[in-house]
């Protein structure tokens, strides 16, 4: 059980990365000037990451209710899925939704 359970965070940290990742990816691919691609390419995933490291993450300094933090990181990744599709990357974006999908259930529902 140690092992599953250190498997699935594992994935769920990757996950976290990677919707941090899709972020800067969308902003890069937009053309709307280089100075708004650095500034919101960098600036989007370091706004959500120390967003998710204040509430959402096991050591918040002000960690949210169950029910909220399910919903914001479902919007992390949902946002980031669809940054992902918005920039072309459709299969990409697909896979990560459902890896998304099973990985949240598999957290939520065994209670890791």
């Amino acid at each position: 059980m140690i092992f599953f359970r250190s498997v699935v965070w594992l994935i769920f940290f990757l996950m976290e990365l990677f919707a941090l990742f899709s972020y800067g990816y969308w902003w890069f691919n937009l053309d709307w000037g280089w100075g708004i691609q650095v500034v919101l390419g960098i600036g989007t995933p370091l706004l959500v990451a120390v967003m998710w490291g204040t509430y959402i993450s096991p050591k918040a300094k002000y960690p949210v209710p169950i029910p909220a933090k399910i919903m914001i990181q479902s919007a992390v990744f949902f946002f980031a899925a669809a940054a992902l599709y918005a920039s072309g990357q459709r299969e990409i974006a697909y896979i990560f939704a459902a890896v998304v999908l099973i990985e949240m259930l598999i957290v939520y529902t065994v209670k890791l």
